[in-house]
């Protein structure tokens, strides 16, 4: 996955545990370099939980694109490329709620297209259980910059020297 222009790592934050969602950011996976970051009004209500743990208000949400205007661009980022998130069932999920109540078609909901690094990191350490916590900012930059950190230190050291040079 760290190939050059093979994946990208995405995250998204939500209104709540299965809301919409608020915040979304995309890197390439081999690089890191930031292909988009940006806040999502949701059309919804941020709930108090949500806010306290990704810190994203309404207020903060008001002015940015809703996610219908956002995905070609989200989609030209991922174009060609796996879509790596921590929890892929969870991030695909989000991606499958949006195209579902905005009424949208997007190939980004075909699941064949996600790889899951939380899967991949429990099978590493040789663990059954796969629900870990990633250890992210719980801001959608900060997570995926998190989860490549994360896929670096499997690949190993010659991997991680390389992909930071």
């Amino acid at each position: 996955m760290l190939t050059p222009k093979t994946a990208v790592i995405l995250d998204f934050e939500t209104c709540s545990f299965d809301g919409a969602v608020c915040e979304v950011a995309v890197i390439a996976a081999d690089t890191g370099q930031i292909l988009l970051d940006t806040l999502i009004n949701p059309c919804a209500p941020i709930s108090g939980e949500a806010q306290r743990v990704h810190g994203i208000s309404d207020a903060d949400t008001a002015g940015a694109p809703t996610f219908p205007q956002l995905l070609p661009h989200l989609e030209r980022v991922c174009r060609g490329r796996v879509c790596i998130t921590y929890n892929a069932a969870f991030d695909h999920g989000r991606v499958v709620f949006e195209a579902d109540r905005w009424r949208l078609h997007t190939p980004l909901t075909d699941y064949e297209r996600w790889d899951c690094a939380m899967v991949e990191r429990s099978t590493w350490l040789g663990l059954r259980w796969r629900y870990r916590r990633l250890g992210g900012t719980h801001r959608a930059l900060g997570d995926v910059q998190a989860t490549r950190a994360l896929l670096l230190d499997m690949a190993g050291p010659a991997i991680a020297e390389s992909a930071a040079a």
